[in-house]
């Protein structure tokens, strides 16, 4: 910057005129003002002068941001980065910029094609009853224990090898999906087994044809195209299991913390996401506590657009021994948006 340019703002841009003292007729007050414009005009040039200089005169001590005593020391490594009050508020430093409140993101809602309540053929919710194996008898709530303080439904076979203790349904049905966002599905069920014998096997989840009871007939890890938490003959523990098209099931050993017993509440939820290789498991035991949760990333999956039905049941294994589970309540999302 130049002194013509500071001269040149405002209040510094007119230059008085001096008016001449002898001039004939001049009076007092004209006499006053020729002494008042030159005063001006002599504080102007000195103003700036002085203003001048300062420009001129290369700056002396902090120059930078750096050499501050509270700042940090170097810049590297802070490209992009707001400078912030420390936490101890004794000085600045480089942070980050404050997270952006999330903004809610439009997606398809996933719907509830299915509820069954204790009575399941009497308060279910859905396009038609699903398919009861088995004796029913309601049980009312008693505070003895977590298993007991549930109004549930007990499902009980008759006594013939194999046949069938159960609920199950083809018109309930879910598909992992061949692309997002088609198809995913969440799978909430509370139930317990009230019986356990040599040969029974137990299977709650999904099949593909759910016409017909999974444990009718062999182990369920011999099925193709499940999603389910079952057990086999010679399993003492309940397991994950899940398996494509051909072969045998991948098993997931839930310990004996989900040991099969008569006495433990037990809650399962599945979780697919739509068109996902994977899936996400939470089990509890709510009569101990024990929880076991992990996402699973496999191509040993039900094809995408398989229709998977849902069933809880078990077999009888052999003449003269009844099966009994006792069912709770179930739920059944499906639909794109399953997060």
């Amino acid at each position: 910057m130049t002194t013509a340019r500071i001269c040149d703002i405002e209040p510094f841009r007119y230059q008085a005129t001096a008016q001449p003292l002898g001039e004939e007729n001049a009076s007092a007050n004209q006499i006053n003002e020729q002494y008042l414009e030159d005063y001006l005009s002599r504080m102007r040039t000195a103003l700036c002068d002085d203003i001048q200089a300062i420009i001129d005169t290369p700056p002396t001590g902090v120059t930078t941001f750096l050499e501050l005593t509270d700042t940090p020391d170097t810049y590297v490594g802070a490209s992009g980065k707001p400078v912030t009050v420390k936490a101890t508020e004794d000085g600045l430093e480089f942070g980050a910029f404050p997270t952006p409140p999330e903004q809610s993101v439009y997606k398809l809602t996933p719907r509830l094609i299915a509820a069954w309540p204790p009575n399941i053929t009497a308060g279910f919710i859905g396009p038609a009853p699903a398919t009861v194996g088995g004796g029913q008898v309601q049980i009312p709530v008693n505070p003895a224990n977590a298993l007991a303080a549930n109004y549930r439904q007990q499902l009980t076979s008759g006594t013939g090898a194999n046949v069938q203790a159960g609920v199950r349904s083809v018109v309930f049905q879910a598909i992992r999906g061949s692309a997002s966002p088609m198809g995913g599905f969440r799978l909430f069920y509370r139930f317990a087994w009230e019986s356990v014998h040599t040969g029974q096997r137990g299977f709650v989840g999904f099949s593909p044809n759910a016409a017909a009871f999974p444990t009718a007939a062999s182990d369920p890890s011999a099925l193709v195209n499940i999603l389910a938490m079952a057990f086999d003959a010679a399993d003492s523990n309940w397991q994950i299991m899940h398996n494509d098209a051909a072969g045998t099931a991948t098993k997931i050993d839930l310990t004996s913390d989900f040991a099969i017993n008569t006495t433990d509440l037990l809650e399962l939820m599945l979780d697919v996401e739509p068109s996902a290789g994977e899936f996400t498991y939470r089990v509890r035991n709510l009569s101990t506590g024990n929880e076991k949760t992990a996402t699973v990333t496999t191509s040993n999956l039900p094809a995408g657009g398989q229709p998977l039905g849902l069933c809880a049941c078990s077999n009888a294994a052999a003449s003269g021994v009844a099966a009994r589970i006792t069912h709770i309540f179930m739920s059944l999302e499906v639909g794109p948006g399953m997060e």
